[in-house]
């Protein structure tokens, strides 16, 4: 009786499906990692961009209750109108913005007061000293209450946001034509990605204007 021989692999038919495997499972691979890295792209600037977006709007909603020290009386507001008081900064005059980039130290200073009223009975004010500087690619605020200032929190270089590649600052007047002393304090951060090798170009940009009523003047 005669039996059918069997047919086995020869060498280079498993070669070729060596081969034919090797590209099916790079390719998957491929394409798997480039739905992976888009969704880590996507959700870190979704992340990034609400981040900075907050962080920016509470340093806008800070520096916009800059104000001077002050007393009020039944006959009287005296205000004290010292350089201290107003809003202190190095950024320039100008349409375009001054990126600093690496660089360290104050962005802005400034202070939020509460007046003290004397009227029939006396109700003691607060001064809260602000500091808003960029460090290690870190924007760091402090703020030192002074008096009686209830729920007003301290921050001592709290670093409120990291990532930052550099930053622009610039004052500019509200008005141009207008005599009146109100300007806006521009401030833009880049943060980017912490992953430089893997996503090197990925930077998230957002700006914010805080309007300041009170005279500026520059950093010592």
């Amino acid at each position: 009786m005669w039996q059918k021989k069997r047919r086995a692999f020869t060498l280079i038919e498993i070669v070729v499906a060596g081969a034919v495997l090797s590209l099916l499972f790079t390719t998957v691979y491929k394409v798997y990692n480039g739905v992976t890295n888009s969704f880590k792209r996507s959700n870190w600037t979704l992340k990034t961009q609400s981040l900075t977006r907050n962080t920016l709007t509470y340093i806008r909603e800070e520096i916009q209750r800059s104000s001077y020290s002050s007393i009020i009386t039944p006959s009287s507001v005296t205000i004290v109108d010292s350089d201290d008081y107003k809003f202190r900064t190095n950024a320039p005059v100008a349409p375009d913005l001054e990126e600093h980039v690496g660089s360290a130290g104050d962005v802005a200073a400034w202070y939020i007061c509460k007046p003290t009223k004397n009227v029939g009975t006396i109700e003691p004010g607060f001064e809260i000293q602000c500091t808003l500087s960029y460090q290690n690619k870190q924007l760091l605020y402090t703020r030192t209450p002074s008096g009686t200032a209830p729920q007003e929190n301290t921050l001592a270089n709290k670093v409120i946001l990291g990532d930052v590649a550099k930053i622009g600052i610039r004052m500019q007047d509200e008005d141009p034509g207008s005599t009146n002393v109100a300007r806006l304090f521009v401030l833009k951060v880049w943060v980017k990605h912490p992953d430089a090798a893997h996503f090197p170009n990925l930077i998230v940009e957002e700006e914010t204007a805080a309007k300041i009523d009170i005279l500026s003047t520059t950093l010592p």
